[in-house]
């Protein structure tokens, strides 16, 4: 007995003590808990954590806990894709927040139209994810790991594509 009670002790002390994750953001958010989800994210994205400022570009661009807001979403996702290049090995965050940047830039009711730059974007996305979907989160949820989907990703970089050819015959 004086095991389990030191077992639920240490678990509580634990607990209380460790520093937010990845995880915790993606559990709550995917149980629509935004504003707890968000707290954490705020807090790592001002640790610097890649995965963080990733978050924060969705809560701004989905309006999760927070007002939705397409150019500080911009802002976001630029800094996560910078981040992530910065580092040696390179993450899925930075290829995720292109992929996001591209269908803003995509969609001209959210912000100015820029085809070349979503096409320049979504190129990096195909040549990284090479015809797979791209992991996004939840590896360690019950239901399973999140991910963009190939199709998703291929129909975004065709219609970049498609987009920036008008252009360039335009001009």
């Amino acid at each position: 007995m004086p095991q389990i009670i030191l077992c639920l002790c240490l678990v509580f002390v634990y607990g209380c003590t460790a520093s937010p994750t990845k995880e915790n953001a993606d559990y709550y958010t995917l149980r629509g808990y935004h504003d707890y989800s968000l707290k954490i994210v705020k807090y790592k994205a001002e640790e610097g954590e890649p995965w963080a400022f990733l978050r924060m570009g969705v809560a701004y661009e989905l309006g999760h806990g927070i007002k939705k807001d397409y150019e500080k979403a911009k802002e976001w996702y630029e800094k996560t894709a910078f981040a992530s290049r910065r580092n040696i090995r390179e993450t899925n965050e930075g290829f995720i927040a292109l992929y996001h940047l591209a269908n803003l830039y995509l969609d001209e009711k959210v912000m100015e139209k820029d085809a070349h730059k979503a096409y320049e974007y979504m190129e990096m996305v195909m040549k990284h994810t090479q015809g797979k979907p791209l992991l996004y989160c939840c590896e360690n949820e019950p239901g399973g790991a999140r991910f963009i989907a190939k199709e998703m990703i291929s129909h975004a970089h065709y219609r970049a594509e498609v987009m920036a050819k008008k252009l360039q015959n335009n001009k």
